[in-house]
């Protein structure tokens, strides 16, 4: 499943990708580093990828019913 939310006042642009289950997160991870992305630590969010110095960062939560990666802009 996508979800895609325009930015809305000072709330980022964001688009998620919803998989079913527990998806393979070191996949999403080796997935993110070829998009040119490396990890780093948010003091809010915890780990969370950026992408050089953009704004552009990348987070990966999971549920027990689904994994999300989420884009953020």
């Amino acid at each position: 499943m996508l979800h895609f939310r325009a930015a809305d006042g000072p709330a980022p642009e964001s688009s998620q990708i919803e998989y079913d289950g527990q998806a393979d997160t070191a996949g999403i991870q080796r997935y993110l580093e070829s998009l040119g992305y490396h990890e780093t630590e948010d003091p809010v969010m915890g780990k969370m990828w950026v992408k050089g110095d953009s704004d552009k960062g990348a987070f990966i939560t999971q549920t027990g019913e689904s994994t999300k990666l989420t884009f953020i802009e």
